[in-house]
Formats: C-alpha cells, structure tokens, sequence
C-alpha cells in the first residue's frame, strides 16, 4: 500500500504543473453551461416528476458523455504528454464524485439529492469538455 502512494506521488510529481491546478481553477462563464433544446423540452414537459426528470438529465448525461469522449480523443492527440492527461483525466473522475456527493449532501436528502447529484454532474461534463477543448500543447 505504501509503494502504491509513492509511485502515485512521484507520478503526481512528474505531470505538468499545470494539470491539476488549472482544471480546479478553470471557471465557465455561466453562458457557456449550454445544454441541449431537447433537453431544456423534456424537462419543460415533465412536469416536475422525479422519475421523468431523472430520465431527461439520464438522455442529456449520454449527449454530453460522447462530448467529452470526443474532447477527451482531441486532447490526447494535441498534448505532448498523453499520459499524464490519462492520469488527471481518472484523478478528475474522483474530483467529480466527491464534489456532486458534497453538493448533493447539501440539499439534504431524498428526490432533491438525487436531481443535485445528476444537475451537478451534467455541469462538470460540460465544464471538463471546454476545458479539454481549450488545452494546449504542453512544451516537452
């Protein structure tokens, strides 16, 4: 267990600098959190009804999730350190979790925490995939 935290650590180590602490600090203007007609329509339609609704974010969770496959594809052939994306990439995929539970541990419980939880995560795939978008070449 311990030479697992110190090969993770030296890994840690010899990423960019950038990796980790830019995406913490990448802010999107709230204009950029686009997300699709249809799922702006099935969310009009339905009603307030949880299940319905959970269905909706379900629809538009699979859109965005092919999004940022595709950003994710891009980003791997433009950088100079693949690598290391896949190392931040899978570190983002546990960031993410632990910030929608939080988020969804705030809104108390029940139907609420299940629509925080889901809302939440559309807005970090939508949040990774501009900022993969927006990735540069790192200098070797």
């Amino acid at each position: 267990m311990k030479i697992a935290a110190i090969i993770l650590s030296l890994a840690l180590l010899a990423m960019p600098a950038w990796a980790v602490d830019d995406y913490a600090a990448f802010e999107l203007p709230a204009e950029d959190v686009v997300t699709s007609s249809d799922y702006t329509d099935c969310l009009d339609a339905s009603g307030g009804v949880h299940p319905t609704m959970m269905d909706c974010i379900g629809a538009e969770y699979g859109r965005l999730d092919l999004k940022l496959a595709d950003a994710y594809a891009e980003a791997l052939e433009r950088v100079s350190h693949p690598d290391a994306l896949k190392q931040e990439q899978a570190g983002w995929l546990e960031m993410r979790a632990e910030i929608c539970e939080a988020a969804s541990a705030e809104a108390g419980g029940g139907q609420a925490s299940d629509l925080v939880f889901a809302d939440c995560e559309l807005g970090e795939l939508i949040r990774r995939t501009r900022w993969l978008d927006q990735l540069q070449p790192w200098p070797r």
